[in-house]
């Protein structure tokens, strides 16, 4: 089965038909799997959170195309790379951050025999990223690309909070505030809280239903972070803290 999947902050439009597009005139047999295309704009540090928790869930061999790239047409490096037997294809900024410290191998996306004719300077999901992908599907070696990655790939600083201080990476369609902290912060500090701008939030639980309905409390998400929800109600309009809120750890004094 050749399996690929996209993930772009494109939204409803021409450009993700345009990759499909070229993906299956390449490849006619391919399944393509749109992981999402709601990433907020130019937002990379929610397409990174994204991607983690969704390309593990897929199946070995597949190929999964992260287009997030307001750097495109600029300097910034393109890249392939294999983590569990799987490939990623996109722009080095840092939306692969996940994955580049355990990879079997990274390498620049340079060959240009493997793109479009044409290639825009604004549209490299379709013109670069899109028919490199198509090809790798193909069963083609990594090594097609080009070299090995000279230096060191770009990485995102808080995609994980190791400190006190963290961010809100993505607000769910229920409302629910996935945070930079790791979910294991329960755990560490039993009597600590969440801070951001105007409240706190200390009271804990393990599921929706056990909460008392309309009061924000922290718990540990499907994917390992430290999240805050209300039963019944929307946590993001509650505290009024979306995508980007700059939020504390406040640790029990004693």
């Amino acid at each position: 089965m050749k399996l690929l999947t996209l993930t772009t902050d494109f939204g409803e439009g021409a450009y993700v038909p345009q990759m499909k597009g070229v993906i299956l005139s390449l490849v006619p047999e391919a399944r393509i799997v749109d992981l999402t295309h709601s990433v907020a704009p130019g937002d990379v540090r929610e397409a990174a959170y994204l991607l983690e928790t969704t390309v593990p869930a897929f199946p070995e061999e597949s190929v999964h195309v992260a287009v997030v790239d307001p750097g495109v047409g600029t300097g910034r490096r393109a890249l392939a790379l294999r983590f569990a037997r799987r490939t990623l294809v996109g722009p080095d900024n840092g939306i692969f951050t996940a994955f580049l410290g355990r990879a079997d191998e990274i390498r620049e996306i340079t060959e240009t025999s493997l793109f479009l004719p044409e290639v825009s300077a604004t549209f490299h999901g379709r013109d670069v990223f899109a028919p490199g992908a198509a090809r790798l599907l193909e069963g083609g070696d990594l090594t097609i690309v080009g070299p090995v990655l000279a230096g060191e790939p770009i990485l995102l600083p808080d995609l994980w909070a190791e400190g006190d201080r963290g961010v809100v990476l993505h607000v769910d369609r229920f409302g629910n505030l996935v945070t930079s902290f790791p979910a294991g912060r329960l755990a560490e500090d039993p009597d600590g809280a969440l801070a951001g701008p105007g409240a706190a939030v200390a009271r804990r639980a393990a599921t929706f239903g056990t909460a008392p309905p309309g009061e924000p409390f922290l718990y540990a998400g499907s994917g390992g972070r430290l999240e805050v929800a209300v039963p019944g109600g929307d946590a993001s309009a509650r505290l009024r803290w979306g995508r980007g809120t700059e939020v504390a750890w406040e640790r029990n004094p004693a």
